[in-house]
Parts: C-alpha cells; sequence; structure tokens
C-alpha cells in the first residue's frame, strides 16, 4: 500500500499475513518512524553518506531513523530485523 499526505509524508506498506513493514520519508529532520515503543538495544552507525539510528531487543532491530537533505526517513517492521538487512532498505531509498 502506498500512502501520500501532500507536503507532509510517503509512505510504503509491504504486508504478508499478521506482519508489516513500513517505509516513510517527510521534509524536516524529526524521528518519523511512528514507533514509540521503548528499546533496549540502540546502534549508531554511518552507512554511506548517512547518520542511522537502529532500535530493537535481543531478537533485532524494529525501527531504523536517519536524515538527509533536509529530509527524514524510517523503516518501522512489526518483526525483527537483522542489522544487514535494515542496512539493505536503507541503502536502497531516495
Amino acid at each position: 500500500m502506498f500512502y501520500y499526505i501532500k507536503d507532509a509524508l510517503f509512505q510504503v506498506v509491504f504486508s504478508e499475513s499478521d506482519k508489516q513493514l513500513y517505509l516513510r520519508k517527510a521534509s524536516g529532520s524529526d524521528d518519523i518512524s511512528g514507533d514509540y515503543n521503548i528499546y533496549n538495544k540502540t546502534l549508531k552507525n554511518k552507512v554511506g553518506a548517512y547518520d542511522i539510528t537502529l532500535k530493537g531487543r535481543d531478537d533485532g532491530f524494529y525501527v531504523s531513523i536517519w536524515s538527509h537533505d533536509d529530509f527524514s526517513y524510517a523503516v518501522t517492521s512489526d518483526s525483527p530485523l537483522s542489522e544487514e538487512q535494515m542496512y539493505f532498505f536503507v541503502n536502497n531509498m531516495k
């Protein structure tokens, strides 16, 4: 599914059974993940030109956020993803 709120947010949602993955892009530099859970694992890393923050638990990561060129980006998943899987989405979002 695709969602677009003019001048605010673009979102793509991938669904399979009861699992969902959200890819978001918006103007600005705020956290646009929409995920307000508290995670015990936070990893900050540089991926190409991006300073990425990953949030998760011992089973994997659920959120990645970053900003670049006046835009904010977020990947949010209902199920845990590996660090490499998160970086795949980061590297392929424009």
